[in-house]
């Protein structure tokens, strides 16, 4: 099955680790208030494992996350963060993608005033990845 790389991608506190964190607690039971989220999780709904970094701030975490998440067999989705596209940790992101002759697409972050705003934001940035998201896998 074909692999699809989701990239949530903006400048730093934009809320790109707080939209990975939010997938993966609702569906996944898997809360962690603080710090990036890595690791590999059966989507319940889908029937298929998803892999996670949201480690994307600098290329020696994207590229470690990455490669944590290659050693995976049976992936259909990898999700990472990396800050916007003109920079490092994101045209690594791209490179992994294209060696992996992935579906790839973008979701893209941005600066925003109240945390209602952040809140719904995120909220909208995990429902985007969903869609994203193949069906349930066979």
């Amino acid at each position: 099955m074909a692999l699809t790389v989701i990239c949530v991608t903006g400048p730093t506190n934009t809320g790109k680790t707080s939209t990975i964190r939010e997938l993966t607690a609702k569906p996944l039971g898997y809360k962690k208030a603080k710090g990036e989220v890595r690791g590999v999780f059966q989507m319940p709904r889908r029937g298929y494992a998803v892999g996670v970094n949201s480690g994307g701030d600098n290329v020696r975490g994207v590229m470690r996350g990455l490669e944590f998440l290659d050693g995976y067999d049976g992936l259909r989705v990898i999700i990472v963060a990396s800050h916007t596209g003109e920079s490092d940790t994101f045209q690594a992101v791209e490179r992994f993608a294209k060696s992996k002759r992935a579906a790839f697409h973008t979701i893209e972050t941005e600066k925003l005033d109240t945390a209602r705003e952040c809140n719904a934001a995120i909220r909208a940035n995990v429902r985007k990845i969903k869609r994203l998201m193949p069906k349930r896998g066979r």
